[in-house]
């Protein structure tokens, strides 16, 4: 396992990914366009502590559990 690895957020999924990422590749593609777009555009436009972003990340996740 390499240090910038992390676990997937989503639960029961044991995959590893970068740490720049939100989520495991698989994971990632099943999540809604719009919610992986408003991901992108809260955390290239907000920064990744605003409250928008942290509400888009959870959709986000909550979408695929």
């Amino acid at each position: 396992m390499a240090t910038d690895d992390t676990k997937c957020p989503v639960p029961g999924c044991k995959a590893r990914h970068p740490r720049n990422l939100l989520m495991c590749k698989p994971h990632w593609f099943k999540v809604p366009k719009h919610l992986r777009d408003e991901v992108w555009d809260s955390y290239k436009k907000d920064g990744v502590l605003s409250d928008r972003y942290i509400d888009a990340r959870t959709a986000a996740i909550e979408s695929v559990s």
